[in-house]
C-alpha cells in the first residue's frame, strides 16, 4: 500500500515536471519579458545616496546639593535630582513630530542645480523633477493616492505650516507631502543594549544627504536637551528671581542699619538700642537669606550644565561616495524571478481553465 502511494507521488511529480517542460516556451517568454522590464527599471530608477552616523546617547548626571534653605523659606520642594529623560526608542516619534519636520524642510542644502544653498522645501518643489519611473508608479500603483489627494484639495490649506492663536498647526498639502518624504528618508535605529543610535538620511545628491543628516542630528539633540533641562531651568529661573529679590532686600536693610547707627552715635538709652537690635536682626536675616540663595543659584547653574545630555559622536557624518540605490543586480533578479513564477502560473492557469471548460461541456 505504501509503495503504491509513493509510486503515485512519483507519477504526479513526473507529470508536473513534464507539464513544465512542455510549457517551457511560455516560461521563457515571461522570463525574457520581465528580465527586460527589470533592466529598464534598474536603468531608469532614481539614484540615491545614504549618509549615516553613529552616536552614543549620554544622559547628564545629576549632582547632590543642599537645596533645602529655599524649600523651607519659600514653602516649595526643589529636588536636587532630575529624573526626566527621553528614551532612545522615542527618538523616531520626535523625528516625526510637526515642529521637528518643520525645521527640517527649512534646512539649507547645497545642490548641483543651484549655485547658492537652498532649502529642502525649495529643492523638492522647484528643482527636483519626476523620473519616468516616478510618473509610471504614480499613475499605476499610486493612482488611488492621486485620486484621494485630488479630493482633499478643497479641504487642506495651501499655505505653509503655521500656528494659530490656540497653538494648533495648519499644514498644507505641500508640507504633508514633504513630511511623508522626510519620514521615508530619515531613519533612526536604536541599540538599547549598547545605548547607541544609528542615524541615516537618503537623498539623490550625496552632499545634500550629509547636510540634512547633520541638521537632523542637531535638531534631535536640541529637542532632547530642551526636554531634559526644562524642569531644571524653571527652577533656575525661580531661584534667580528669589535671589534678586533677596539681594534688593539685603541692601535696603544694610542701608537702614548703617543710617540708624550714624544718627544715634553715643546714645545709650534703651529705645535706640532696642531699635538697633531689631534692625541688626532684620539685617542678619536678610543677609543669611541672600547668602543661601546665592549658593543655591550657583548650585542650580552647575546642575543645568550637568543635566544637559549630549550625543557623543562615534561615527561622524560624512558625504557618501557610493550609491545605496538602486541595486541593479537585485532588481533584475527579482523581476526575472517574477517572470518565471508568472510563466508557471499561466501554464497551470490554462490547464485549470481547460478542465473547468471540459467539465461544463460534459454537464
Amino acid at each position: 500500500m505504501k509503495q503504491d502511494i509513493e509510486r503515485e507521488d512519483e507519477i504526479d511529480l513526473l507529470a508536473l515536471l513534464l507539464k513544465l517542460w512542455k510549457g517551457k516556451k511560455t516560461i521563457l517568454k515571461y522570463f525574457i519579458l520581465f528580465f527586460c522590464l527589470g533592466i529598464f527599471i534598474a536603468i531608469f530608477s532614481k539614484k540615491e545616496y545614504t549618509a549615516s552616523s553613529l552616536v552614543l546617547a549620554q544622559e547628564g548626571n545629576s549632582s547632590g546639593g543642599g537645596i533645602t534653605g529655599l524649600a523651607s523659606l519659600a514653602g516649595i520642594n526643589i529636588s536636587s535630582s532630575s529624573s526626566e529623560f527621553i528614551l532612545p526608542k522615542l527618538y523616531p516619534s520626535i523625528a516625526q513630530s510637526i515642529p521637528f519636520q518643520k525645521k527640517m524642510i527649512q534646512t539649507l542644502i547645497q545642490v548641483k542645480d543651484s549655485e547658492v544653498p537652498i532649502t529642502y522645501q525649495e529643492y523638492y518643489t522647484k528643482y527636483q523633477k519626476e523620473t519616468f519611473i516616478d510618473i509610471l508608479e504614480k499613475y499605476t500603483i499610486g493612482l488611488p493616492s492621486v485620486i484621494m489627494s485630488s479630493k482633499e484639495e478643497d479641504v487642506l490649506p495651501t499655505t505653509t505650516v503655521v500656528q494659530d492663536s490656540t497653538g494648533v498647526y495648519n499644514i498644507s498639502r505641500e508640507e504633508r507631502r514633504l513630511f511623508s518624504l522626510l519620514n521615508s528618508q530619515f531613519k533612526i535605529t536604536t541599540n538599547e543594549k549598547e545605548n547607541t543610535i544609528n542615524l541615516s538620511f537618503s537623498m539623490e545628491e550625496p552632499q545634500a544627504a550629509a547636510q540634512m543628516l547633520q541638521q537632523a542630528e542637531n535638531y534631535l539633540q536640541e529637542t532632547i536637551i530642551e526636554f531634559k533641562t526644562c524642569k531644571t531651568k524653571r527652577q533656575l529661573d525661580f531661584i534667580q528671581k528669589q535671589y534678586e529679590s533677596a539681594e534688593k532686600a539685603f541692601k535696603e536693610k544694610q542701608i537702614q542699619l548703617a543710617a540708624f547707627q550714624d544718627m544715634n552715635r553715643g546714645l545709650i538709652s534703651a529705645i535706640p538700642m532696642t531699635r538697633q537690635t531689631q534692625l541688626q536682626s532684620e539685617y542678619n536675616l536678610a543677609y543669611n537669606l541672600y547668602l543661601e540663595l546665592a549658593k543655591q543659584l550657583e548650585t542650580q547653574k552647575i546642575k543645568v550644565q550637568e543635566d544637559t545630555p549630549a550625543f557623543i559622536s562615534i561615527e561622524p557624518v560624512s558625504i557618501p561616495l557610493d550609491k545605496s540605490k538602486p541595486n541593479k543586480g537585485m532588481i533584475i533578479a527579482i523581476w526575472s524571478f517574477l517572470g518565471i513564477i508568472l510563466g508557471i502560473a499561466v501554464i497551470f492557469g490554462k490547464d485549470f481553465l481547460k478542465k473547468i471548460k471540459n467539465k461544463s461541456q460534459e454537464e
